[in-house]
Formats: C-alpha cells, structure tokens, sequence
C-alpha cells in the first residue's frame, strides 16, 4: 500500500513539475494564444495590451500587441502636432496577425505617403478579427476617434450588406425603428467569470496561465473545426469531402441567428457614418475589399446611395484585365496554403494594398491642398 502511495505521490509531483516547467518555459519564450482576449468594458471582446504571441499559421514568427490592445508600433493618444494620422478600422484584414508589423500594409502606406507628401504620417490600426458592419462602426464612433485622427479608412466587404452578428461585441442594431446599441455579451457567463475574476488577483494568474490558454485554443478549433481537420490542417479538403464543412474545416452552422431588418440596420450605420465623415476631422473613406471568392458587385451601387466616398481594391485584386498584380506574375491576392476560398493577403498583397491607397490618399491630399508639411 505504502509502495502504491508512493507511486501516486511520485506521478502528481512530476507532472506538476513538469507543468510548471513548461508553464515559465511559454512565459519567457513570450508563447500564448495569439487572439487571446480579454472584455473591454464597452467594446467587448477584445486583445489584451502589450500580449506577445507566436503563430505558425501560415508561416513562423513572433508578434505582440501595443499598449493600446491594437497592432502595429505603439503611439500616444494625443496626436503630434505636426502629424497627418490615419485610423484604419476593419476585419481580420486590417487587423493583420498573419504578417509581419513591418510588411503590413499599414506600414507600407505610412513610409509611402509620407514619402509622397513629406509630412509625418501616423497610421494606426483599428482591426479586429471577424468584425463585421456593426462592430466596426460601434469601434470608430466609441474608440479610435479618442485618438484625434484626421482620415478613417473603413474597410467593407460584400457580407456587410447583410452581416451577421457576431457574439461578445458591442455593436448597433435596430430595436423598434431606432438604431440602438447591443452589448448582450455582458449577460453571457464568459464576461461574468471575467469579472468574477478580476476581483481575485491570485485565482486571476491562475486562469491567466499560458498552458490553459493554449489548451482551450485547441478546444475551441476542436468544436469549431474537428480533431482530423486539426491534425490534417490544410490537406483536410483533400482527403476529406464533408458537405456540412466549409474548405477551411469550420463547421457550417444550421442556422444563422439574425436579427430584425438587419439590413436596414446596416444602411442606418453607413449614413450615419457618411454624415459623421461630411462633417470633417476626420472625413471617412470607405475602402471595399473583395472577398476571396470575388467581388462584391452589390456593394459600390450602395455606397453610391449612401453618398459615401470609397475607394475599391478590386482595382488590384479581382482579376481580369484590371488585376495588375497576376499581369505582373506576381500572386498577391492570398496565403498560397489557404486556398482561393479563405486566408489573407499574403506579404506582397499588403505592399500592393500600401502602395494603392497610398497613391489614393496623397491624391486626395493635393485636391485639398494638405499635401504640403504645415508651416512652422
């Protein structure tokens, strides 16, 4: 009995050990989940500051976010007096994690405009993963304009003309024929175990531990995707023909919960957002970005209903006569290993879309004559 107890008292210590081992190896190697979040108390879910993460997704590298929970080099909420800055709000597209900081299309646009107009441009990352037209909007209008910018790029794509709501974001949505906010994630039990958490510092770093983080990414992709999906990666459409899949392994869900006139909701948002960008500091550009199964033909004639102005990256990526990048030969549009049905732009597709909007802005600029550095 002793020898048993032993052996049980010798097996709970190692692996303890061993898990506490790996748990300060993943700390100083600065390893964790790359979108973990935590709640922001008026947007919701949202990446924590200051989080240094690895990715081996489409590539290898390491990442962190900024003391503003966004991506990209750090800056101050105040803006520079002789600076230009530029706020962009979007997806996962905008948010970039697939790429490195210095090939993200944000950077390219701030080196190449400043090079065009010889100002000191700030470009500054608003993205978050999976946003759809209202969470995007609720961000703009209750976040980044804290941050003085004089340009908003606000990405949109074909699915924001009917978006789904997506759960753990503060957004708007119609109630009642009026436009109101929605923050049902704070009655979820997630956002009360948070809470409940953050009263109690010791069971606090307990939850916060780098090895459960891990652990319950691979849950989550396991009820999201599948455990052979998972092991399979992207040879899963390959060997696997699953009707109830989508190529990129996600489970098609039965059923899409929307709610009341979303699409009204969403014209109610864009005017809103017009009327807010004619009124100036900053003005709003809407920018459309093709989905990767192509462009969205119905989004353009509602911009121009809407009165906004846009600019439209099919230019470079729908293909045809326009696409300039395949002309060339160079493959820009996405991740080689993520298919034509999903992923993101690659590292050329970012310098391509910096270069673009580039070019657009310091146009617009010279219309308005806010080319030239201010006077000093």
């Amino acid at each position: 009995m002793n020898d048993k107890l032993k052996w049980i008292a010798t097996f709970v210590a190692s692996v303890m050990l061993s898990g506490a081992a790996l748990e300060l190896f993943l700390k100083y190697a600065g390893v964790s989940a790359p979108v973990l979040s935590y709640f922001h108390e008026d947007l919701g879910t949202f990446p924590r500051p200051n989080l240094k993460y690895i990715k081996f997704k489409e590539g290898f590298f390491l990442g962190e976010s900024n003391s503003h929970s966004r991506f990209g080099e750090n800056f101050l909420k105040q803006k520079p007096a002789d600076a230009f800055r530029i706020g962009l709000v979007g997806d996962s597209y905008v948010e970039g994690l697939d790429v490195l900081s210095r090939h993200h299309f944000r950077k390219i646009l701030e080196d190449d405009l400043h090079s065009r107009t010889g100002r000191r441009i700030e470009v500054l990352n608003f993205g978050r993963g999976n946003s759809t037209l209202p969470f995007t909007a609720y961000m703009l209008m209750n976040y980044a304009l804290d941050y003085e910018l004089d340009l908003v790029l606000f990405f949109v794509e074909g699915r924001d003309r009917d978006p789904q709501p997506w759960s753990g974001r503060t957004g708007y949505e119609l109630r009642d024929g009026e436009l109101v906010v929605n923050a049902d994630w704070r009655q979820s039990s997630k956002y009360g175990l948070f809470k409940w958490l953050s009263g109690k510092p010791v069971l606090n770093r307990i939850f916060d531990l780098s090895t459960l983080g891990l652990v319950n990414r691979v849950v989550n992709n396991i009820q999201h995707r599948s455990f052979s999906w998972i092991l399979l990666d992207k040879f899963y459409p390959f060997i696997f023909s699953d009707a109830n899949r989508r190529a990129d392994g996600r489970k098609i869900p039965s059923e899409q919960r929307k709610h009341v006139s979303v699409v009204e909701a969403s014209e109610r948002i864009v005017r809103k957002l017009v009327a807010r960008g004619k009124q100036g500091a900053p003005e709003i550009l809407f920018v459309i970005r093709p989905l990767p199964s192509g462009p969205a033909p119905e989004l353009e004639p509602f911009l121009v209903a809407m009165d906004a102005d846009y600019l439209d990256l099919g230019e470079i990526f729908v293909g045809g006569v326009g696409d300039i990048l395949l002309e060339s030969g160079i493959d820009a549009k996405y991740f080689k290993a993520s298919g034509a049905s999903g992923g993101h732009w690659n590292h050329a597709g970012h310098r391509a879309v910096g270069r673009y909007l580039a070019s657009r802005v310091s146009d617009r600029l010279s219309e308005k004559g806010k080319s030239q550095p201010p006077r000093h």
